[in-house]
């Protein structure tokens, strides 16, 4: 997958550098309290380290905090959505789901769905064809398959690639670095899989 012709990369980082940007930049001139908690976060951090948000956000370990500084800020937002919860259970409301088109007899004999959400990992798309009630198409765009995209002659770099470009590795032949810049990314993939050699 690409952004207008060019790799992107998903996840907390990428929606941290967004939302800090836009404010800066006055393009979020009143900035929720999520997103002025983000700007809050971010310059707590670079005090602390004494660099610039651009110098350390984009490294591993920066790729890493960012993903911890989320953690942090969706613990407030769950907070938020479960008072707002609890209120409307409190004023009566109990209507958890609009049920009407929940059943295949209710479809038309064919129809196509849209899931969109910005996952934990990043950008998550569902897509699904159904004809005559059952799928007839199904495909998924997962964050790992935006992160872990290879380059190719027009949209350059992807971001793994990018990432492990200038990391330098002590023992070649036990490159612990680059797995460290991959696995900051919080891949989808097994990051035990282990080669025995009975020869």
């Amino acid at each position: 997958p690409k952004w207008r012709g060019k790799m992107a990369e998903v996840g907390p980082l990428a929606r941290y550098i967004i939302i800090y940007t836009k404010v800066k930049k006055g393009v979020i001139d009143k900035p929720t309290w999520a997103e002025a908690m983000i700007v809050d976060q971010i310059e707590a951090v670079s005090r602390l380290l004494h660099l610039m948000p651009e110098v350390w956000m984009t490294t591993m370990v920066g790729r890493t905090a960012v993903r911890a500084l989320e953690a942090q800020l969706n613990a407030y937002i769950n907070k938020y959505f479960y008072d707002k919860l609890i209120k409307n259970i409190k004023d009566g409301d109990t209507t958890v789901a609009v049920n009407k088109k929940w059943g295949p007899e209710t479809w038309p004999e064919k129809c196509r769905g849209v899931g969109l959400y910005e996952a934990p990992r990043g950008a998550l798309s569902h897509w699904v064809t159904i004809k005559n009630a059952k799928i007839e198409n199904y495909q998924a765009v997962v964050p790992t398959t935006w992160n872990a995209c290879p380059r190719d002659s027009k949209a350059g770099h992807g971001p793994y690639e990018k990432a492990m470009m200038d990391t330098k590795v002590k023992i070649a032949d036990k490159p612990l670095e680059i797995l460290k810049v991959v696995r900051s990314f919080d891949p989808c993939m097994a990051c035990a899989t282990h080669m025995y050699n009975a020869a």
